[in-house]
């Protein structure tokens, strides 16, 4: 769909209201006002409206009634934000074209989840199953390098629940039922145990059947939380929290879209690829009847084994705040587990087998004050993280075994302080010393072949016998039987492939039948890394008037580098980015019209990007984290909310983006050259595996956009209050959201550009105030439109993943 674009006149007249040019105010006849939010975000609560800082806050309120229950849903409120799964319960997030694309867990997110204070070295429980019983959510855009538990290169999402009520013995729930066998409840407890305590417990319990023809796409998960706070003086308060995750069914899913090919005669350097459609639907899932024929049909074979999620997370923390004569100091220590055992589909895999287990402790000191005409914080964090895995990923001709023992873990000391110059005029220094200690310890086994085959795995690092790797794939669903190998001459049985003979670290194994040779790679990588750095911020705020500020920033952000099992790449180095930003916010019209405007520039260095590369001394294929370039981000953010009536309020949030790369060269040879960059011949080839004498090739992507970097997105809202008799309302409420075009893949390829796309929602609630109950009914995508949120291309396959078809249903929700 088309959507008219606003022009340079609508964006300077918008500038100029941004920046305190009075308006006349109309003649309503009632008085009303918009809602005020409260922000934590600079570690203290103050006004959204006082906050300085580049920032979207949705009370938990707000988010139940868009039917906002996941961090996915975000992006229909917060427009710099993307979030993406393309298998397992791994979660990436966005941020204006800044994140990251991986799926492994020796990598830190660009953009950090916070879960109740606590910084999140991996947020997928708190992402999918967090969103209930909120306070708010709060979503910082740009580098957070000062006042957070870990840096961050392109922002935070900071989820709230909300907290324990001393004095109140209160509760709620809600009720929900839908199309795709859609059943939801969530509810809490508050009660005042005390004049000096108080705990609250919330749950949520969410099932639905899958959006995919093989049961992929569905949600099974459960959520519980409870918190106990205690505040036996004025000066001392402790609250105490726990919380359980529980994610099952099949998971996320995708469909088979297209068989891609090189054309003959192949051109090794500039190859041209061909994309040939299966012509199945984006409801036809990677496992279903149809999606098995196309992948036979094209040389490949029948999955073996259902998807399946099985992930459970679960955390305690707590938050002790004690007023001093210096100031309030912060305590908040946190631990944390993750347990994943998934079986998922991706783009050129059978199954990828999930084991991993990780857990997470943090500390967390702060102290804030005031002495005269300053305000600070002062702190220091620690975080530990470990991360143990073993996981196996049978593909048509490649069969990697990865497992390993990761240890991360972070300090850091930092401080802010605020001047407050004049009443209207405030200056702000901040600075952060962060080491970050990295190691790994493991190792991979990958057999490579020339023809499609699905090759038989050792269990241990080399040499085991042939019948307990067999009962070892057979265990794990990898296979279902001892016919392993597939080639054009028919199925071979696991005797027909010397496993025993798997006792070096590189080798060809020819396969008794003579079709082919089998290149195996046994790599093991011990390696640790060190890494530190120095962020600092400095901005200036100045107040136009009582409901005009203007504010501007400068900051650097800091994401570490690390090690991984990548033989060649076994250390990358951190990424920085260096943001400017200038903003407007301002209350109007008595308080019935809020505008506030961002422009921002975003300089982005040594970008860290997962992809195929090539380890030219071995041969090896590389699916590794490389720094790849830089970019520039920047443009404008629009957040407009007017209560144009006493019971009608309209919202619109625009955002203008351009990032793109100065500089970003991809290195790799064929068969993983599917770049729609310009390729240059580096003068190397592969001198080893199945590769061997195939040139390596620099795909240069300079100028081209980052992934998920709409130019234009724009939400908008509008709510409609009815009052009726006896305590009674109708509250309609429409929600529209559009993307333009967006790069959904890092090879810049036709098939990974997202076309633009609108989404509707729509919700009518029936309120009975006085009772405290109401009735709502609800239609999501109303015009049932469906775009793939993430494409994957793995030769010989192209995978699309699609956002949720139209759905519909009841709510009914009370409070007492």
């Amino acid at each position: 769909m088309n959507v008219k674009k606003p022009n340079s006149a609508v964006l300077t007249a918008a500038v100029l209201m941004g920046t305190g040019v009075s308006a006349s105010v109309p003649a309503w006849a009632e008085s009303f006002t918009l809602e005020e939010v409260v922000v934590t975000a600079r570690r203290q609560a103050e006004s959204l409206q006082d906050a300085g800082i580049a920032i979207d806050a949705v009370t938990g309120k707000n988010l139940e009634n868009k039917g906002i229950t996941n961090a996915n849903d975000l992006a229909k409120i917060v427009p710099a934000l993307s979030l993406t799964n393309g298998g397992s319960n791994i979660t990436s997030i966005y941020m204006r074209g800044v994140g990251n694309n991986t799926v492994q867990s020796f990598t830190d997110p660009s953009v950090i989840p916070n879960y109740d204070g606590v910084s999140m070295g991996r947020g997928s429980g708190v992402l999918g199953a967090a969103f209930y019983d909120l306070e708010r959510v709060e979503v910082l855009k740009g580098p957070q390098g000062i006042l957070y538990g870990r840096n961050s290169t392109g922002g935070n999402i900071n989820v709230i629940p909300a907290k324990p009520v001393l004095g109140e013995t209160s509760g709620a729930l809600s009720l929900g039922a839908g199309n795709l066998s859609n059943r939801e409840f969530s509810g809490h407890v508050n009660l005042g145990l005390s004049d000096t305590s108080a705990a609250r417990f919330a749950a949520t319990r969410h099932t639905r059947d899958g959006i995919y023809n093989d049961g992929t796409g569905d949600k099974d998960l459960l959520g519980l939380r409870a918190q106990f706070l205690v505040e036996p003086s004025d000066a001392l308060s402790i609250r105490v929290g726990a919380d359980y995750t529980d994610i099952g069914g099949k998971g996320p899913g995708g469909t088979l879209l297209g068989i891609t090919s090189a054309a003959t005669p192949v051109d090794l350097v500039n190859t041209e690829w061909m994309f040939t459609p299966t012509g199945l639907s984006e409801d036809e899932g990677l496992n279903s009847a149809a999606s098995n024929a196309a992948r036979v049909a094209a040389g490949g074979f029948v999955n073996q084994r259902e998807q399946e999620a099985n992930s459970e997370y679960w955390g305690v923390n707590a938050e002790i705040n004690s007023e001093t004569s210096i100031g309030t100091l912060t305590f908040v220590p946190a631990h944390r587990s993750a347990k994943d055992h998934s079986f998922f589909y991706g783009p050129a895999q059978n199954v990828g087998n999930i084991n991993e287990e990780i857990t997470q402790t943090s500390y967390e000191l702060r102290l804030a004050g005031e002495v005269g005409i300053f305000d600070y914080v002062i702190g220091g964090i620690y975080f530990e993280e470990d991360v143990s895995t073993n996981n196996v990923y049978a593909q048509e001709s490649v069969l990697p075994h990865v497992f390993y023992e990761f240890d991360n873990e972070s300090r850091a000391v930092f401080g802010q302080l605020t001047a407050k110059v004049s009443d209207s005029l405030r200056i702000i220094g901040g600075i952060r010393y962060t080491e970050d200690d990295k190691a790994i310890d493991g190792g991979t086994q990958v057999f490579v072949a020339g023809g499609l085959v699905n090759i038989p795995l050792p269990t241990g690092p080399v040499g085991l016998d042939s019948d307990a790797t067999l009962d070892y794939l057979i265990d794990q669903g990898v296979i279902n039987s001892r016919a392993t190998v597939l080639f054009p001459g028919g199925p071979l049985t696991g005797q027909d492939v010397n496993v025993e003979a798997f006792n070096q670290p590189t080798q060809f194994i020819p396969l008794a039948n003579g079709f082919g040779n089998i290149f195996y790679v046994s790599t093991a990588t011990q390696e640790s890394v060190s890494f530190n750095d120095v962020t600092w911020r400095a901005a200036v705020e100045y107040d136009l008037a009582e409901e005009s500020m203007l504010y501007a920033s400068v900051e650097e952000g800091y994401r570490a580098g690390g090690t991984q099992l990548v033989s060649g790449y076994e250390i990358f180095q951190p990424e920085y980015i260096t943001a400017y930003t200038l903003g407007s916010k301002n209350r109007f019209m008595d308080n019935r019209v809020q505008l506030n405007i961002e422009a921002f520039l975003w300089q982005y260095e040594d970008q860290q990007v997962q992809y195929d590369s090539i380890n030219a001394a071995t041969g090896e294929s590389v699916f590794g984290i490389i720094n790849v370039g830089d970019a520039d981000i920047k443009g404008v953010d629009i957040d407009l909310i007017a209560r144009v009536a006493a019971n009608t309020t309209v919202g619109a949030k625009v955002q203008y983006l351009d990032a793109t790369y100065s500089s970003a060269v991809y290195r790799t040879a064929y068969p993983n050259n599917d770049y729609g960059c310009p390729a240059t011949d580096t003068g190397m080839v592969v001198t080893g595996g199945s590769n061997a004498g195939n040139p390596i090739v620099n795909m240069d992507c300079s100028g081209k956009s980052l992934m998920f970097s709409p130019e234009w997105t724009f939400n908008l809202d509008v709510e409609q209050v009815f009052p009726m008799d006896n305590g009674y309302e109708l509250v309609a409420n429409v929600t529209a959201a559009y993307r333009d075009d967006q790069l959904g893949a890092e090879n810049q390829t036709a098939f990974a550009q997202i076309p633009s796309y609108w989404v509707t929602d729509a919700r009518l609630a029936l309120n009975q105030t006085a009772k405290n109950w109401s009735l709502s009914a609800y239609v999501r995508n109303i015009g049932d439109t469906r775009r793939n949120l993430f494409p994957q291309t793995n030769a010989p396959y192209a995978v699309g993943h699609w956002n949720d078809p139209r759905t519909y249903g009841l709510k009914f929700s009370m409070q007492f």
